[in-house]
């Protein structure tokens, strides 16, 4: 490729001072609320290292890298033939990534040897893009640069990364999530006033954290989403027609079937907290193999719409992957959308999701899937447990430690109901998640929802 061909998506090369139009920054501008994701500020701008910031679309991913480049070259100074950003959708296969990536190298280094910073978007769409990266690695091309590489597949890009040992450099983590905001990043988005308050502060706000949970509820954890909605107080159809054409788009490119999918997502939302078997949803939605519902699952989970939770037996100290599970979505946009779609009411989802999803009777639901969100970020390996015929929402095992955790979000909680929890685990601590109650019995701890999500000392 031509040093004239790359400029059209590095317009920096021709003066520097084009970063501040382009048009994803542009957009940007115009945002009241503008979230920087954590590694901007630590983004290893002196490393040899490859890096893969993977995360759901439309979540941000692109900006992020306009904005890292934006950086370089207006505060950092660096070199803008040294800054190379391409999308990886208009790349074919592994051969032409490898060659794409090369000719930029060869152009670069008959300029200068200073340090290269090397962004590829998307590259996921590249069928085993790994091999082109590896290729390049053993051949010495990436010495004195920095790669970021994004997609959207979570598989993919973490399988493809192990297959990279010794040549990912020295940076501590080389796999980044990238995930919609959880509800902490939510408030301090919105009201970055509150960020680093006490819990008193917080207990004493606690009926205005619980609206903006509210809030949460319906725009979720998308920068986009977020800033239309706190601007005009409602989410326009063509807002959620965006984020159901990226999911069933990626399931097409796939192969797979949108009526199908929708069909599975349709039984999750009844067994939203609850349990189920594969055989259950195939046989209840119409789908004829229950492995085809493995497939399914198996790929909206890579796509970061769902993930499962597999069985803990506690007696035991063991999972049993293969028995029922349970779950949950990462995001109550997402969770919104295809509830809208699963139920023909897409063209008017805003006021089906205030009256409909959004409302009394369904809050323990979607406090229980706000819970196992901000728990499966925090730990990543999360199961449900059950002793006997007592079941506990979440556990995990950390720092060697076990970690337990229930949500009982509702009016009144009777210490009655732990009592077996007492007698059994009289050493373990319990954390249960409650609508407004704060108190510490024994191993016991209440902790009101919004203060256990915005990780308030009284959660330590």
């Amino acid at each position: 490729m031509t040093r004239e061909e790359f400029t059209l998506f590095n317009p920096w090369w021709q003066y520097k001072e084009a970063i501040n139009y382009d048009a994803t920054l542009m957009e940007l501008s115009l945002q009241k609320y503008q979230y920087y994701h954590p590694l901007f500020f630590k983004f290893p701008k002196k490393e040899d290292v490859i890096l893969t910031l993977r995360g759901p679309r439309q979540v941000g991913k692109s900006t992020f890298i306009k904005l890292l480049i934006k950086e370089l070259l207006l505060h950092d100074s660096i070199s803008p033939l040294n800054i190379f950003f391409y999308p990886a959708d208009r790349v074919k296969d592994y051969n032409e990534l490898f060659n794409l990536i090369l000719d930029y190298l060869t152009i670069l280094r008959g300029e200068n040897e200073k340090r290269a910073y090397l962004f590829i978007d998307e590259i996921s769409i590249v069928k085993e893009w790994q091999r082109a990266i590896k290729q390049l690695a053993d051949l010495g091309r990436f010495r004195n640069a920095t790669l970021l590489l994004t997609g959207s597949n979570a598989l993919d890009l973490l399988k493809s990364s192990e297959l990279l040992p010794g040549r990912k450099g020295k940076y501590i983590l080389p796999e980044i999530d990238f995930l919609p905001l959880s509800f902490k990043e939510f408030v301090e988005l919105i009201k970055p006033e509150w960020r680093q308050k006490s819990s008193n502060f917080y207990q004493f706000n606690l009926n205005k954290l619980h609206k903006l949970f509210l809030d949460y509820l319906v725009t979720g954890g998308f920068p986009k989403s977020i800033n239309e909605y706190f601007a005009t107080n409602t989410l326009l159809p063509s807002t959620f027609k965006t984020y159901e054409s990226w999911v069933v788009g990626d399931l097409l490119k796939i192969g797979k079937n949108e009526e199908t999918a929708i069909n599975i997502l349709k039984r999750l939302f009844l067994h939203l907290t609850s349990t189920f078997s594969f055989y259950t949803l195939a046989e209840k939605g119409g789908i004829s193999s229950h492995m085809t519902v493995v497939d399914y699952l198996d790929a909206l989970e890579k796509m970061f719409v769902v993930f499962k939770l597999p069985y803990f037996s506690l007696a035991e100290r063991k999972s049993y992957p293969q028995k029922n599970k349970k779950a949950y979505f990462y995001d109550p946009l997402i969770y919104n959308t295809f509830r809208a779609v699963a139920e023909s009411y897409l063209d008017a989802a805003i006021n089906y999701i205030r009256q409909n999803i959004v409302v009394e009777v369904n809050l323990p639901l979607l406090v229980e899937n706000a819970v196992a969100v901000y728990l499966k970020q925090k730990f990543q390996k999360l199961y449900f447990g059950r002793l006997g015929d007592k079941e506990v929402d979440f556990l995990t095992f950390h720092k060697g430690k076990y970690h337990f955790f229930e949500v009982k979000y509702q009016d009144k909680v009777a210490f009655a109901d732990f009592s077996f929890w007492l007698r059994t685990f009289p050493k373990q601590k319990l954390t249960i998640v409650t609508k407004n109650f704060l108190y510490q019995k024994k191993t016991l701890q209440f902790v009101p929802l919004e203060l256990f999500l915005l990780e308030c000392e009284t959660v330590a």
